[in-house]
């Protein structure tokens, strides 16, 4: 009894290790978000409605009033109120369809950006580095980069490392220990991720929401556990808050209820009620500012004067670009394709009908994320489907054990371990090298890699 207590001791130990590992190199790969430039396209904008929130409230909730000019060292650009009256010279080096009353993406990432001005640099302006040497200095810039810019990074870096943390918890529970920790591992290196992370951008805290409620929900439908149904609601009204793809999460649950044949169970309903009654007050401000839910000035634009060349782009990406570009990035992820396509055989028994439940729910996840972005006008890039990512991670992580279980148990001498840490590895540094390039040599915020 002491030995098989001892046994079990050191595999958490092990577990544990291996997570902390997983999550000390993801970190050490988005350190390079600490020394480079935050102040092009949608990050600075970003930053200036952070400090309208902080200055104005959520009355100033949009690009009105904002003046951009170079910091002490002018190595950073600061935002900062202009004066009464006057429009500010934000606005005049942006398309005419930021000039609106209100911002037309939902705040929670902006307030969370305040939060963390407030906690790290509450005596400092809200500053962008705008000196562009992190070619240079990926890893060890001046210290003014890391200290002046912490505030905006830590916020995607750290649902980051909450994202990857949440894919080890879920492959963990769903099937294994060494899935979860391969899952978190894909998903870390996977190129997208990456790029995302080290922007000062949504993506990270709406996968990480998105995350969070279906792994919740799955949970407390399974345990019939109701708290934990009203956290995955809430975490699904907090993903609309953030972007309002986040309410494809209902979505999910809808034709996953419908495929189990429970749709009108009280654990959906109290989710369908809290995901709906949280982003609430948000989406009426936009009906009544703009006569509608969602709002998109640039598609409006784009009908006024003709198609801008970057929506153009991304609209006339082949629709299979998604199924080709994922695993071009990260090679691994081939592995979730024949899962999928196993689903459709017959089950033998009932460890195998469990198995399929937990596949079933995973491939619904991904499903209805491809399926949204494809049906919808907004264009075709790997970064909207990042909240699919956990999903296509743990089921790409499955098969591979799988197929290293097989592999031990045929030839032995840990043919399979040693074959599975060697794809690990070789998928690591493609992967990496690949958003590396992107990041700190082309410097661009796509990877168009290979279509």
């Amino acid at each position: 009894m002491i030995l098989l207590k001892g046994l079990a001791r050191m595999k958490r130990v092990i577990l544990v290790s291996a997570v902390l590992f997983v999550l000390l190199i993801s970190l050490f790969f988005r350190l390079p978000a600490f020394y480079f430039q935050h102040y092009r396209g949608d990050q600075i904008i970003y930053i200036a409605l952070a400090m309208k929130l902080d200055k104005s409230g959520f009355q100033g909730y949009n690009l009105r009033g904002v003046d951009l000019f170079k910091y002490e060292d002018r190595d950073f650009i600061k935002a900062v109120p202009a004066p009464e009256g006057s429009k500010g010279n934000m606005l005049e080096k942006l398309p005419s369809y930021y000039d609106i009353p209100l911002f037309h993406k939902p705040p929670l990432f902006i307030y969370a950006l305040m939060f963390s001005h407030k906690l790290f640099a509450h005596d400092k302006p809200y500053l962008a580095l705008s000196a562009d040497l992190y070619s240079r200095y990926p890893f060890t810039g001046p210290k003014s980069f890391f200290k002046g810019q912490f505030y905006s990074v830590f916020v995607p870096v750290s649902f980051s490392l909450l994202l990857i943390a949440a894919t080890f918890f879920f492959g963990r529970v769903l099937f294994s220990g060494k899935v979860g920790v391969c899952a978190a591992m894909l998903l870390s290196i996977s190129p997208i991720e990456l790029m995302t992370s080290q922007k000062i951008w949504a993506d990270d805290i709406l996968a990480f929401f998105v995350a969070a409620a279906l792994i919740s929900y799955y949970l407390g439908k399974e345990r019939r556990n109701l708290p934990l149904i009203f956290m995955a609601g809430s975490c699904a009204g907090l993903a609309a808050l953030t972007k309002p793809s986040g309410s494809i999460v209902i979505l999910v649950v809808l034709v996953y209820e419908l495929l189990e044949k429970r749709v009108f169970s009280k654990q959906f309903m109290v989710f369908l009620v809290t995901a709906v009654l949280v982003p609430l007050p948000w989406y009426l401000q936009v009906l009544k500012t703009y006569g509608s839910f969602f709002y998109s000035p640039a598609s409006i634009q784009e009908r006024l004067s003709g198609p801008d060349p970057w929506f153009k782009f991304v609209i006339d990406r082949p629709w299979y670009m998604y199924l080709v570009n994922t695993p071009f990035q990260t090679p691994l992820f081939i592995l979730v394709y024949p899962v999928i396509f196993g689903l459709f055989g017959k089950c033998v028994d009932e460890k195998a009908k469990a198995e399929r439940k937990k596949k079933i729910f995973l491939f619904v996840w991904i499903t209805m994320f491809l399926m949204s972005f494809l049906m919808s006008k907004v264009g075709k890039e790997l970064r909207y489907i990042l909240p699919a990512y956990p999903a296509i991670a743990i089921l790409s992580a499955g098969l591979l054990e799988t197929v290293q279980k097989k592999l031990d148990s045929r030839f032995g001498y840990h043919i399979g371990s040693l074959t599975a840490i060697v794809a690990i590895i070789l998928c690591t540094w493609w992967s990496v090298s690949i958003g590396w390039h992107y990041l700190l040599v082309r410097k661009v915020g796509l990877i168009n890699l290979p279509l």
